[in-house]
């Protein structure tokens, strides 16, 4: 170890004495905060428990009824599938795939279904929903249990369960760095054009970092590194944004006249606060505004920042308890009108969405509600795709669903546009997109994997199913006109997908390789990038962390152009977590932090289309912080930041040249 290294890591030794805790999270209100939740997950589960008893004594008695609808159900299908199925065209190594069009209509196998998402006329219609669950609860009904209902059979997403090389490389990155004066990086992003919230932004001279604090440190990066100043709350930071002398940050919603001695930071709301940092040395807070529910994740387009949280109704409370089931934004319920009623038979939660415009911090521009089950999200350069699982049960299993519901967003206005439904789950978000006003969507179900187009009011428009039987969608990328996804069970299968027409979308291509990737990413026009895991082709047993480089110039004809396994190492964080990578195709480098044993190592890479992969850089991230290590470049500089220290290395050799702890 370097005497330099020694001297940082006494630094850290020395002023980890120093943390302030905050109050919230002592010893003692941690301990009471465990017990209590402790307690209360005992209780449910007791109950769980005794409700489970008395579902499977009330189902005895329908299960011949259940299997014979079921066998009439599963015969009618199985006529339906042989008077509509057909081969595709051009199907490779002979596999048979069934590809069906429809204007809004439903596949001979499995269905989709369009509509309108509907409002609450009242209150009084949401209560109702309430009540429903309420009565199948107190009546002993399958209703009572995860969600299950006695009619539909449908349950909610809880509970069911269908993420000289190197010399020559570092030449051409020292020949081009006057290139490079003025740029920066940003957080990698889902959408182009959209904006995420992080725990680490720069401006192209400051460094913002979430300390292990909880405060977001500015780092001046002009001579060095310098902290130029620091904005601290009394409540725990989740994230931010920083744009035009702005800075958005997300934190809990506590109520001022709140003992602190019963402060919970699980149900307290979200606050979004906004500080003027013009000044970087004296942040100004300019306003806050919050809204009922726990921080679930958020967008900014242009000046508008869109919140997401996760408001949890009292499916017991009583009518007049209002506040107990319906959500806030601003302090005030949130309207009848703009709350739209659930597709499920158990709705749970809420997704609360409102809109800020950065420019009037102090107040909501508008706020939406959708009265669902557990669900994630996808936003698009134009609308907000909320998707949660259904299932229902035919006598001899479970078949499951994926209900879509659509809101459009522009300038801060919300608005609901329509709801939908594909066969199978979604495996994340990089697995549903909208391209020229139609949403893609790449399914798994229990036996095979499917790819669906809706048209802008969600009707179906073109699908592919029965692909890569009993293997399970692990990444997708939908580019424009063309879609590539990955499933697994012991080989790789990379599908390419022509999407340019919406009622006909053909599979080109597919090609197996030993392995997986978690996460696909464009390189260039003719490449794309795949960070998975190596696997043995006979087991399907993981190796190492293994890069791939795609040629998809032949869309028809993919081919793996090189790989990289690096060796005893088993987890990255960019596999779960797609913030984490930091991806230029123009300055041909590949970072992320990955994990050898208990260190955690921050690597890049460039890669050539003749040598493929070569390791610039491999270095031990140091820092404690639970979140995962973010790389960041501002002009020929990386900077490596975990928790509270900031690691900097020039980019022409990437070398050590600066480090500082905050």
């Amino acid at each position: 170890m370097e005497k330099k290294e020694q001297e940082m890591l006494e630094k850290i030794r020395s002023s980890s004495g120093e943390l302030r805790v905050p109050e919230a999270l002592e010893p003692e209100h941690v301990k009471e905060m465990l017990e209590k939740r402790d307690r209360e997950k005992e209780e449910e589960k007791g109950e769980k428990r005794r409700r489970t008893v008395r579902f499977l004594r009330s189902v005895r008695g329908r299960q011949v009824a259940a299997l014979a609808a079921g066998l009439a159900l599963v015969c009618l299908a199985g006529a339906a599938y042989t008077m509509g199925a057909r081969e595709a065209s051009g199907s490779p190594e002979g596999e048979s795939y069934h590809i069906s069009t429809s204007s809004g209509g439903a596949g001979p196998e499995t269905e989709t279904e369009s509509g309108k998402l509907t409002a609450a006329g009242s209150y009084d219609d949401i209560y109702a929903c309430l009540e429903e669950y309420q009565e199948a609860y107190e009546e002993n009904e399958p209703g009572g249990i995860s969600g299950f209902h006695p009619e539909s059979r449908e349950v909610t997403a809880e509970s069911a369960s269908p993420s000289g090389a190197e010399e020559s490389s570092q030449a051409a990155a020292a020949s081009g760095a006057a290139d490079y004066a003025g740029s920066y990086s940003d957080t990698n992003i889902r959408q182009e054009g959209v904006d995420e919230g992080d725990v680490v932004k720069t401006d192209g001279r400051y460094i913002y970092t979430l300390t292990d604090e909880g405060e977001i440190s500015i780092v001046d990066t002009a001579d060095g590194m310098e902290e130029a100043g620091v904005i601290s709350e009394d409540r725990q930071i989740l994230e931010f944004y920083v744009a035009d002398s702005r800075l958005m940050l997300f934190t809990y919603a506590v109520d001022a006249d709140e003992e602190k001695a019963d402060y919970d930071i699980w149900s307290s709301g979200t606050a979004l606060v906004t500080y003027d940092i013009s000044d970087r040395g004296a942040p100004r807070k300019l306003g806050e505004v919050t809204q009922s529910g726990s921080y679930r994740s958020s967008r900014m387009v242009g000046d508008h920042v869109y919140v997401f949280t996760t408001f949890y109704a009292d499916m017991f409370a009583e009518a007049e308890a209002r506040e107990t089931y319906i959500p806030q934004a601003g302090g005030s319920l949130i309207q009848e009108s703009s709350i739209y009623l659930p597709e499920t038979d158990s709705p749970s939660q809420y997704l609360v969405m409102t809109s800020t415009d950065i420019k009037t911090p102090d107040r909501i521009a508008d706020s939406k509600a959708l009265f669902a089950g557990y669900g994630e999200l996808y936003v698009s350069n134009e609308n907000i795709y909320w998707y949660e699982v259904s299932s229902g049960y035919d006598g001899f299993g479970w078949e499951y669903s994926t209900l879509i519901r659509k809101i459009s967003y522009k300038e801060g206005r919300l608005e609901a546009v329509a709801k939908g439904s594909v066969p199978g789950t979604i495996d994340d978000s990089f697995s549903i997109d909208e391209y020229e006003g139609n949403l893609r969507v790449v399914t798994t179900d229990e036996n095979a994997n499917g790819l669906y187009i809706l048209g802008p009011d969600l009707e179906e428009t073109g699908r592919i199913d029965n692909l890569a039987k009993d293997e399970q969608v692990y990444s997708a990328r939908l580019m424009g006109d063309m879609g590539y996804f990955v499933t697994f069970r012991n080989t790789d299968p990379l599908f390419s997908v022509d999407l340019s027409d919406p009622e006909n979308p053909q599979i080109l291509g597919e090609l197996k390789i030993p392995g997986f990737s978690d996460y696909l990413h464009p390189y260039g026009e003719e490449c794309l990038l795949g960070i998975g895991m190596d696997a043995d082709e006979e087991t399907g047993a993981t190796g190492g962390v293994k890069l791939s480089m795609f040629n998809v110039s032949d869309p028809s004809d993919v081919q793996e152009e090189h790989t990289l396994i690096l060796e005893n190492v088993y987890s990255a964080d960019v596999l779960y977590d797609y913030k984490a990578a930091l991806i230029d195709p123009d300055r041909n480098i590949i970072g992320f932090s990955a994990y050898r044993g208990a260190q955690e190592i921050y690597y890049v890479f460039s890669y050539d289309a003749d040598k493929g992969f070569t390791c610039l850089m491999e270095e031990r991230v140091n820092g404690s912080s639970q979140r995962a290590a973010r790389g960041l470049y501002i002009e020929n500089v990386l900077y490596v930041v975990k928790g509270n220290i900031i690691e900097s290395y020039g980019m022409e050799d990437f070398k050590k040249t600066g480090d500082i702890i905050l």
